[in-house]
Formats: C-alpha cells, sequence, structure tokens
C-alpha cells in the first residue's frame, strides 16, 4: 500500500501486489498489479551465467494526475538480451535491447545493440541505438545513434595518490545530427566507505559544458550522497541525499543502526560464548568471546566486546547459511561447536541464534610398519578421523618420523582408521583405533596413539 498526499494535485492511494513463480532454476514468471496505476507481466530465461532474455510489459491507467508514472503514458514493453559468447572470456558480451513505449500524443520505440571487451585495466563497451518517435498527428522520424562508454580501473603503479583513481568516459554521436554527449569522470576512495567523484560533461541543446561533484559515503550508520551541479551558461545547483535507520534488538536490549531502509528487511543476532558445559546454551558465567567473526550468507559481523554480534540487511524468509570464521579466534583450542548452521530469518526484526565455542584438543601418535627387525616408522602415512556420531571425516598425514599431530578436534568419540588406497598400496593391514576426547582438568587430547601397520600374509 503507498499513500500520496500532494498540494495542488489530488490525493492517490494504490495498494499493490506482487507474484514471483519459478517453474524451474532458469525460468522466471512476474505478476504485479498497483490498483488504479499499472498493471505488468514479465518473463525471464536464464539458463546460465552465458545468456540472459526478458520481456515485460506494462499497462497504465487512463488517470490525469497520475503519482508513479509520467502523465499520458499509456502503456510500455521491452525485450532485453545478454550473451557471453565465449564462456572463458568472461569480459568479452554482447548485449541488446529493444522497446516501445505509447503515450496520448504518440508512440516511441527504440533500439541498441552494445558489446563489452575488457583488456588489462581498461573496458569498452561501443554500442549503437535507433530511436523512432511517431507523434499521433505528425510524421515518424527515425534517428540512428553510436556512442562508447570506457572504463579505466585503479593503476596502484601510478603511486598512493593516483592508484586509486578510477576513470570513466561516455560520448554519443548522433549520425544525422551533431554529437549528443561528452562526458567524463574520476573517482577516488577518500576512507573506508566514502568516495569522491568529480567530472565535466557537454550535452546537446545545453550551452556550455556542465561540471559536476559528487560524495558519496556508506557508514555502519547512515549512507549520504551529496551531488552538485555547476554548468557554466547558469547557476550551481546542489542535493544532499541523507538515509538510515535506527533498529531495537531485543535480544540483547540496545539500539543499533543501519545505513538504509529497514522495513521488510531482516537481521540476525547471537553472543559467541565458550560453552563450558556442552548445552549449545549460553548460561550466566559463561564466558563470551569477542573478535569472532560470524558468516551470514554473504554478509558478516564481529562479535563485541559483551560477545554479541549483528547482521541486518538480510532477505526476509529467504533460507542463510550461518558460519564462523575460524582463523578470526584467538585460541588454536576453541572450535565451533556446529560447522554451519541454515536459518530462515522473519521480516522486521532480529531473530537471535547464539554460536557455541568448544575446548578442543590435540590427537598425536605415530604410524609404525611390523618388519623382522621390529617396527619401524612410516613416514607418509594418510590417517583418517571420523566423528561416530557426524560421520565427519578429517584426513592428515604423518610426518617424516610416523608422527602424527591434529589440532583442534572437538571432544566426542572417533575412529582413527589409515586409509584403504595407502594399505592397499603397503599391502599391510591395521586395525582401527577408537580415540575418546572429553573435556579434563588438564585439557582435551588422546595422545600415544600407536598405529601399527601388519603386512598382509
Amino acid at each position: 500500500m503507498e499513500q500520496f498526499w500532494r498540494d495542488g494535485l489530488p490525493n492517490r492511494t494504490h495498494p499493490y501486489v506482487t507474484t514471483v513463480l519459478s517453474p524451474s532454476n532458469a525460468w522466471a514468471v512476474s505478476l504485479e498489479g498497483v490498483a488504479g496505476a499499472s498493471a505488468a507481466a514479465g518473463v525471464q530465461f536464464e539458463p546460465s551465467l552465458n545468456l540472459r532474455w526478458a520481456a515485460v510489459y506494462t499497462a497504465y491507467a487512463a488517470d490525469t494526475a497520475p503519482a508513479l508514472a509520467p502523465p499520458g503514458l499509456r502503456s510500455a514493453w521491452v525485450l532485453t538480451g545478454f550473451v557471453r559468447p565465449i564462456p572463458a572470456s568472461g569480459f568479452f558480451t554482447f548485449d541488446g535491447l529493444v522497446g516501445g513505449s505509447r503515450t496520448a500524443t504518440g508512440v516511441a520505440t527504440i533500439a541498441r545493440l552494445g558489446a563489452a571487451v575488457q583488456a588489462h585495466d581498461v573496458r569498452l563497451a561501443p554500442y549503437v541505438r535507433l530511436q523512432r518517435d511517431a507523434a499521433a498527428d505528425g510524421v515518424p522520424t527515425t534517428h540512428p545513434y553510436v556512442g562508447f562508454d570506457a572504463f579505466a580501473l585503479p593503476r596502484p603503479a601510478l603511486g598512493p595518490l593516483f592508484g586509486a583513481v578510477w576513470m570513466r568516459a561516455h560520448v554519443e554521436q548522433q549520425l544525422d545530427g551533431g554529437p549528443q554527449a561528452v562526458q567524463v569522470f574520476a573517482a577516488r576512495p577518500l576512507s573506508s566507505g566514502v568516495r569522491l567523484e568529480v567530472g565535466v560533461g557537454k550535452f546537446a541543446g545545453t550551452p556550455g559544458a556542465t561540471f559536476t561533484l559528487s560524495l558519496s559515503s556508506y557508514l555502519p550508520a547512515v549512507r549520504t550522497l551529496t551531488l552538485v551541479s555547476a554548468p557554466t551558461a547558469g547557476g550551481p545547483s546542489a542535493s544532499q541525499f541523507v538515509q538510515g535507520s535506527v533498529l531495537w534488538n531485543r535480544s540483547d536490549g540496545r539500539l543499533t543502526y543501519a545505513p538504509g531502509p529497514s522495513l521488510q528487511r531482516a537481521g540476525l543476532t547471537g553472543r559467541v560464548f565458550l560453552d563450558e558445559n556442552g548445552d549449545g546454551r549460553w548460561e550466566a558465567g559463561e564466558p563470551v568471546v569477542p573478535g569472532v567473526r560470524v558468516l551470514v550468507g554473504t554478509s558478516s559481523a564481529s562479535s563485541d566486546s559483551s560477545g554479541w554480534f549483528r547482521v541486518w540487511d538480510l532477505v526476509p524468509f529467504e533460507p542463510v547459511l550461518v558460519t564462523v570464521d575460524s582463523l578470526s579466534i584467538d585460541s588454536p583450542l576453541l572450535v565451533p561447536a556446529f560447522g554451519s548452521a541454515s536459518i530462515e530469518p522473519g521480516p522486521n526484526r532480529f531473530r537471535t541464534l547464539d554460536i557455541p565455542l568448544v575446548r578442543a584438543g590435540v590427537v598425536e601418535g605415530r604410524v609404525r610398519r611390523v618388519t623382522p627387525q621390529g617396527p619401524e616408522a612410516v613416514a607418509g602415512v594418510t590417517l583418517v578421523l571420523t566423528d561416530r556420531r557426524s560421520g565427519a571425516r578429517r584426513s592428515f598425514a604423518t610426518f617424516s618420523d610416523g608422527a602424527f599431530y591434529l589440532l583442534g578436534v572437538k571432544p566426542g568419540l572417533y575412529d582413527l582408521t589409515v586409509d584403504p588406497h595407502v594399505l592397499d598400496v603397503l599391502n599391510a593391514t591395521a586395525q582401527p583405533l577408537r580415540v575418546t576426547l572429553a573435556p579434563t582438568s588438564t585439557g582435551v587430547g588422546a595422545s600415544d596413539l600407536d598405529v601399527l601397520l601388519t603386512p598382509k600374509p
């Protein structure tokens, strides 16, 4: 539901509904209806990353003062396509577009074909396009255009000042007329999350050049965009955009912030702690672990001094995978109690998931082979440690002296075996060892394990 209150124009209320159907991974069908405004239907086919096409048709209501569309617009349609002809060459692509619109004064049709290729740090994207305008009471006109976009990626070899500069340019020429647009831009990050861009352009029908400056920031609590335009033949103008959200996290009783809109978004929060009693739940007295990086889908957050982490801007009802970056844990003798978890967050709220860490230990011993002269150490033997409860397997090899050492093993019951392929090569057998790791006053671990290889008869 969207409500528009307007000065000098009638107010508008537009309830809307959207449905997306995916009969398969390659196909998607979308339907959208906005009461009193428009109805749209679309279809998309994307069998791989190298091919995609889509078609959309939209019909608009005959409103004399619309709030969501330009006045007089009756319908619009568009067909787009994308192909990567050489999949191994990921930066060589073609794209095309055909579309049209019908208004109260006539019909407009456009067609565009473009390509893109990248060499080293420069990407070129030439294109051609046709534009046909047919006024209801006039003679149709067709104009051809040709243009290109160029992008220059940063070159660190240019030094700390210019090595981070990113540049782009745009040129378009009307073949039966004159130049339509010439633009050049340069951008550079000023700090983490803050970016400055300056540019100059010349447009057909506009006297003189136009200088532009934009300053954008994406900070933990807010995002901003400052735009300044200064044409040489007119007065300057400026605009400021600020966006952010204040969120209440019920789990830890705190306010938190997000740099963008938060309605119909979701979040995940929780506490990273040392699970001393092994029940998987935080209890008073169990220590928290700060500085641990938690991965939530494509986002991540680190636990603060109180052990809490917070991730916002997730898609509601879409399952996300939660894992822990084990390299961010200070001690190698602490490991996550679970490898990963799938969470389906709800809209407009944080869902809570605590991350228990458990004390891990060391499994160590040696591998020897029975010989007439007595047991001898064997190097390079692949061993497999299997969790009897979950079936998880870890493989490792013996050192040059036959010893083995495996760090970060969680408490539990395990089977220690020799890889069957190694036994076939050595023409030997070995009895599996049952290994039990349990927390004790001296830690967690199993040492002095002796794996004996016996030659087959």
